[in-house]
């Protein structure tokens, strides 16, 4: 049998653990060592890349751009900080504190660290099991004890008395290998979202500019090259589009409140939603608490966003939008808000929001427009200037639809990265405490579907 659960347990100082596990503090089983950058810090360019808390996402990889860089002369210099292949690289202080990754394979010949990260390298331990244990809530939970100053950081002596579990070193390689099925899963969804995002990026180019063009035949969406064009105030498009103004294809164009016709008095936790920036800036409709009295909304009632408004955001984060869906909550725009209702026989509100999110003459437009203001921000008058190519509808149709099934394929891949990580964690929960045991040969056996 692969698995077995553990009957027999002894009290430690992190809790109960397996009676044949040893626990024993980092420094019995790992160097600890940082680094440092050369006066100044890192520079934007140079010989060899110095890492920092930045360089390590939440999910445990390596983010290399943007990298900083230090000379290969002060690489030379260091006596610490040098990254080698799997080695675990830790935050040692601010926001991110306990942030980990797994130095796989080096991004380059000659690496290093800045004075933010700790380089943890095990000997008697099996290294990838070293950094399962620091990602999970056994280690988190200590360092998180340990925080001190403001934006909170742990120092290499508080961390090198951090206690650390372990079975013995042919069961860690055998957890190892189980995580690392599951780490393989999550590599290869991340690979397909990569692919797919980048073939969102060129078709949007593409697509929005004419350049290519996509028609439906016997059924099919059929893709084909654009050779004619016209040149216009907003660059080339073909021959067939059009330019024109919001306005020409917009029934309402409107701008949220002012201060003075909503107060932060009248604001509630129940009543009519108002609808902010983070619901455009995340397309996500449901966040929020913010509402008015039904006697409020009667005041404000003509900035009532309906079902297929283009939502735009006008102050602060300028010129990012989302079409107001189907279902949401009845609500206003705050002031940092407008909506733009379309004439949907001659526009799609997607193909819009699309424009506005991705086309570079549209923000080009709205940043100047924006900045010619006072206070940096866009008024309905200003926006109903905006300039837009404009397709045939059913064209504006076939491109909301070319790239809605790319988004929803995307999202089919990040789902599945939830539940391989949902799977993580529950495993780890179990291994790593021993109350389940690997006791076989886990090739032999398929764990993952």
């Amino acid at each position: 049998m692969m698995f077995r659960k553990e009957t027999e347990f002894q009290e430690t100082e992190i809790g109960e653990f397996p009676k044949d596990w040893e626990i024993k503090k980092l420094r019995e089983i790992a160097k600890i060592e940082t680094g440092k950058r050369e006066k100044g810090g890192g520079k934007e360019a140079g010989e060899v890349i110095s890492l920092g808390g930045e360089n390590i996402s939440l999910d445990g990889k390596l983010i290399l751009n943007p990298s900083k860089y230090i000379s290969k002369e002060f690489y030379n210099s260091l006596k610490s900080g040098k990254v080698k292949e799997k080695d675990i690289l830790l935050v040692k202080d601010g926001a991110t504190t306990g942030k980990a990754a797994f130095v796989e394979k080096l991004p380059a010949k000659e690496v290093a660290v800045n004075e933010h990260l700790f380089i943890i390298r095990g000997y008697n331990v099996d290294q990838k099991f070293l950094y399962y244990i620091i990602i999970s809530n056994i280690f988190q939970n200590q360092i998180k004890s340990l925080f001190h100053g403001i934006i909170g950081g742990i120092t290499k002596a508080e961390v090198e008395e951090v206690y650390i579990p372990l079975p013995p070193l042919e069961e860690q390689k055998r957890i190892v290998d189980i995580l690392s099925i599951i780490d393989s899963g999550i590599e290869t969804v991340d690979r397909a979202v990569a692919k797919l995002e980048g073939m969102k990026r060129a078709l949007l180019n593409e697509l929005l500019t004419g350049r290519i063009r996509v028609r439906e035949e016997n059924g099919k969406l059929t893709f084909y090259k654009e050779t004619e064009f016209q040149d216009t105030e907003i660059g080339e498009i073909p021959k067939e589009w059009k330019v024109v103004s919001l306005e020409d294809v917009s029934l309402t164009i409107r701008t949220g409140p002012f201060g003075s016709q909503l107060k932060k008095s009248e604001l509630s936790e129940s009543g009519i939603k108002v609808y902010t920036q983070e619901n455009v800036l995340k397309n996500d409709f449901s966040l929020g608490n913010l509402y008015i009295s039904y006697d409020k909304f009667e005041q404000l009632k003509n900035m009532e966003v309906k079902p297929g408004d283009v939502l735009l955001t006008i102050r602060g984060s300028i010129g990012y939008s989302a079409v107001f869906p189907e279902g949401a909550e009845r609500g206003i725009i705050h002031t940092n808000l407008a909506y733009i209702r379309v004439k949907i026989s001659l526009l799609s509100p997607k193909y819009l929001s699309l424009l506005i999110n991705y086309h570079s003459s549209i923000k080009s437009q709205l940043i100047t427009l924006s900045s010619a203001t006072t206070l940096g921000a866009l008024y309905a008058k200003n926006i109903k200037k905006i300039k837009i190519p404009l397709p045939p509808l059913h064209e504006q149709q076939k491109i909301v639809e070319i790239l809605s099934m790319i988004d929803k394929a995307i999202e089919l891949y990040r789902k599945e990265k939830e539940r391989l990580l949902r799977l993580r964690r529950g495993l780890m929960s179990v291994l790593l405490t021993g109350r389940v045991r690997v006791i076989g040969d886990v090739r032999d056996v398929g764990i993952v579907a």
